[in-house]
């Protein structure tokens, strides 16, 4: 799982490509694309906003994810303004928004 830059404000995910087997073993559909969420900081911006381990976020910003390097340049873009991103959690797609912050420390 990728992680950005440690003086870059973060969301709390790690995420990781949506590949074959990661769609096998969160069972999501054929035509869902983007990263899927690995896993969540528990006290983070992207746990605040209801993010889980097995989402997929398909867009970020108005942009569409098709690699985690998209999803860290939309973050990083975002510096800490709210970043709306679209999501397909439990069988249907809806919108979180979370407030990315620089890591503590």
């Amino acid at each position: 799982p990728a992680e950005a830059e440690p003086e870059t404000p973060r969301i709390g995910v790690s995420v990781a490509p949506l590949t074959a087997e990661l769609r096998r073993e969160y069972g999501l559909p054929g035509n869902v694309s983007g990263v899927v969420v690995s896993s969540v900081a528990p006290s983070g911006p992207a746990a605040e906003a209801g993010l889980r381990a097995g989402d997929v976020i398909v867009a970020a910003g108005g942009t569409t994810l098709d690699t985690v390097e998209d999803l860290q340049a939309a973050v990083a873009e975002a510096g800490e303004e709210p970043l709306l991103l679209r999501v397909f959690s439990n069988g249907a797609y809806v919108f979180r928004a979370v407030t990315p912050r620089a890591p503590d420390g």
